[in-house]
């Protein structure tokens, strides 16, 4: 199968689509609109110490300020990161063919393609996509070190290392695998490790200190709630509902996709343990698992170990961080496969026949499932039931905590924004959705229930909050019309009222 190199061809051509179609359908939403480069009346240097994150995501979006200065077209602010999210799948299939085969790497790539956390991921305007690239590329660059000793790979892998810790700090995760990368260099070589490290050396103490003049001012510099924030996520504290990572995964890969994961991820980790135990032990084993660099799947099994080690051990809340984790785990299930291709191949052509439809099959299954979850702006899942092919998927539960991003959300805030800015009759707003969407597009407005004139009250919010709690405002929209209503497709997604400032006073505080 992996011959046939027009199919890796059509899974990154797939991996594209799902990541650029209708990219510019939703509204700016959750923390990305926190990575925006938006300094206001701070210097540059001033606005990026600010942050809590290092500053490669704001580069980019600064950069994107060249050809929308006010974002105002989410398409091109989203683009740089779609283009790293499907870039990565180039590398990726690079990298795992470069440490195990062609095959391998096929099979390990039609997950990734697909994977609906890292297609969300690619489809916001947030670190994710830059730090899996860059991760990607210095595990491929230090890859070729390792197998050329060329110190131009070193220096190239180090650059891209510097640009992922640069971005965020979920890069430190693929170290597991480059000291084995290391190793597999003294192997091949047979040099010590020590006059590796002192050819290293150099390039080290440069990435160091770029790190160190960042991320030194960084911690100096950072705020009472930030060191909050960062404490919250390692305690838990800062979660609004049960934490799950399994059902968090389930929200973006719904239909199967934690069977299959679950299946092929032990899969992968018993084969990769049989076949080095049989090449450990049996000296006349079989050719077929003389392919298998059994090195290199060591590496991917202590990443794997280490990242879903903090994660979920000594992180109480990790969030979508999980996909430090599901990235190796997607290279360990491209080994059953491979082992499975190789033996119906001995078989009867009916039977490679019937594993190789079932392979396609199941690539087809996860890519339309992926394709209406992420790109078809008509499916409104999560926030609406949502059908697939047989099953219906429900809304997600709200006892869990629940982070969304990448979904189709088209709420007509910027036409909400543009309508109140123009309407002009109230400088106060409350509103059922996130207050970081809300703040975001009405930016002069004052966010206070008991003040507010304008009442937004969207549809199937992302806070999943469709009832208004202020008493003042309920009561003013049961009796009263909307000044304005925003449809989507035919369909209402929100309603604008405007209640005098000086009406329902006692109503206030009950």
């Amino acid at each position: 199968m992996h011959r046939c190199q027009p199919l890796v061809l059509v899974v990154l051509s797939v991996a594209f689509l799902l990541r650029f179609v209708n990219l510019g359908y939703s509204d700016y939403q959750g923390d990305g609109t926190k990575a925006l480069y938006n300094p206001k009346d701070q210097t540059a240097v001033q606005f990026l110490l600010s942050q809590r994150k290092g500053p490669g995501q704001f580069l980019v979006t600064a950069a994107v300020k060249i050809f929308s200065h006010d974002y105002r077209n989410p398409f091109v602010t989203r683009a740089p990161f779609a283009l790293a999210g499907s870039v990565s799948c180039i590398f990726f299939y690079l990298f795992v063919r470069r440490i195990s085969n062609a095959s391998i790497a096929f099979f390990a790539l039609l997950f990734l393609a697909t994977n609906g956390i890292f297609i969300a991921f690619s489809r916001i305007v947030q670190y994710q996509s830059l730090v899996l690239l860059s991760s990607i590329s210095c595990l491929y660059a230090f890859q070729l070190y390792a197998d050329t000793s060329r110190r131009r790979y070193l220096y190239l892998a180090l650059t891209f290392w510097c640009a992922g810790l640069l971005t965020h700090s979920d890069a430190i995760f693929i170290a597991p695998m480059m000291t084995v990368q290391i190793y597999l260099r003294t192997r091949k070589t047979a040099e010590k490790v020590l006059n590796i490290v002192k050819e290293m050396l150099p390039g080290l103490i440069i990435l160091l200190s770029v790190l160190l003049s960042v991320y030194i001012p960084l911690v100096l510099n950072s705020s009472g709630s930030t060191q909050s924030y960062w404490a919250g996520r390692l305690t838990g504290s800062t979660a609004v509902g049960i934490i799950s990572s399994k059902y968090l995964f389930s929200l973006y890969q719904p239909i199967y996709g934690l069977v299959i994961y679950a299946a092929l991820g032990l899969a992968g980790i018993l084969s990769a343990a049989i076949v080095g135990a049989i090449k450990v032990l049996v000296p006349d084993h079989k050719a077929v698992i003389d392919k298998i660099r059994i090195l290199p799947f060591l590496g991917v099994g202590l990443w794997l170990l280490c990242s879903l080690g903090f994660m979920e051990v000594l992180t109480k809340f990790p969030g979508t961080h999980i996909w430090v984790y599901i990235l190796p785990l997607t290279i360990l299930m491209g080994l059953p496969l491979y082992l499975l291709d190789t033996w119906v191949k001995r078989k009867p052509r009916i039977i490679g026949a019937v594993f190789r439809l079932l392979v396609m099959s199941l690539f087809i299954f996860l890519t339309f499932q992926s394709y209406l979850i992420f790109a078809d702006s008509n499916s409104g899942y999560p926030w609406s039931k949502h059908t697939f092919l047989l099953w219906e998927v429900p809304t997600p539960s709200t006892q869990y905590q629940l982070s969304l991003f990448g979904f189709p959300y088209n709420r007509q805030w910027r036409e909400i924004s543009d309508f109140i800015i123009l309407h002009g009759q109230a400088a106060y707003y409350s509103v059922n959705e996130k207050e970081s969407i809300a703040r975001y597009y009405l930016p002069l407005l004052e966010k206070n229930s008991n003040k507010a004139g304008y009442f937004i009250h969207i549809v199937k919010p992302q806070s999943f909050n469709n009832v208004t709690a202020n008493k003042r405002g309920a009561f003013w929209m049961k009796r009263n019309d909307p000044i304005k209503t925003f449809y989507n497709n035919g369909n209402v997604v929100a309603r604008v009222y405007l209640v005098p400032q000086t009406w329902g006073s006692w109503l206030i505080g009950n």
